[in-house]
């Protein structure tokens, strides 16, 4: 089963230093074809000195520019539209997700159609994942602001992903009639960006991420409300 990784870095230099090592050791596991997309924003295309890193870390890689830019969402959606692997898996360009994930994702896909990450959260990242459910009522996945997921590629296939929340998504497969499902993964907030104190950057780090998760699902609510 060949595999297409995309990934959605913030950073890419970031992502080429902490990631891809990780990532590589993971993909040599796989024994499989493996294709990786780095999809990003036109508007803010990564320096040239990261595309070549990039480039050289990973040769084959695949680096796709979306515009106009839509949100996290659209850059995935493009991703899956260019995707050819038989299995299609979100990787993290943060180092938040252990690169081993990928495969306990790849590995469920023996028996279902797609699988979605969920992790252990600490009290203030309960909160927050129980408010954004409540408030957008949506209760199919435990965790819907988990970034990681793998599915067959015929399950995402033509999946509008525009403005489209992991718990949506999900709904829309298990629409279609392909079996749906979740899996525990691990999550390591801790992780600082290269270059800051990690011991600050860990002592804060719950509350931006209650914070940014709020902000990040109440955003299309209030779009669909003005409109």
């Amino acid at each position: 089963m060949t595999v297409s990784l995309i990934v959605v870095p913030k950073r890419l230099q970031e992502t080429v230093d902490r990631c891809l090592p990780e990532l590589n050791a993971v993909v040599r596991r796989l024994r499989e074809p493996v294709e990786l997309i780095c999809v990003e924003d036109a508007a803010c295309p990564s320096p040239p000195r990261a595309v070549a890193a990039l480039e050289a870390a990973w040769p084959g890689v695949r680096l796709l520019s979306v515009d106009p830019p839509l949100g996290r969402s659209t850059l995935i959606e493009a991703a899956i539209a260019a995707a050819t692997g038989d299995a299609i898996c979100t990787v993290d360009g943060s180092g938040h997700y252990p690169a081993d994930e990928i495969l306990r994702l790849l590995t469920r896909l023996v028996r279902l159609d797609a699988v979605f990450g969920y992790r252990r959260l600490g009290m203030l990242g309960r909160v927050a994942t129980l408010g954004m459910r409540v408030l957008r009522r949506e209760s199919a996945l435990r965790d819907p602001a988990c970034l990681l997921w793998a599915a067959r590629r015929e399950a995402v296939a033509g999946l509008p992903c525009d403005g489209c929340s992991q718990a949506r998504m999900a709904a829309e497969i298990a629409r279609r009639g392909f079996r749906v499902g979740q899996v525990r993964v691990e999550y390591r907030p801790e992780i600082a960006p290269l270059g800051r104190d990690r011991s600050a950057w860990a002592h804060r780090s719950a509350n931006f991420e209650v914070a940014y998760r709020i902000r990040e699902h109440l955003t299309p609510a209030r779009k669909r409300a003005a409109a």
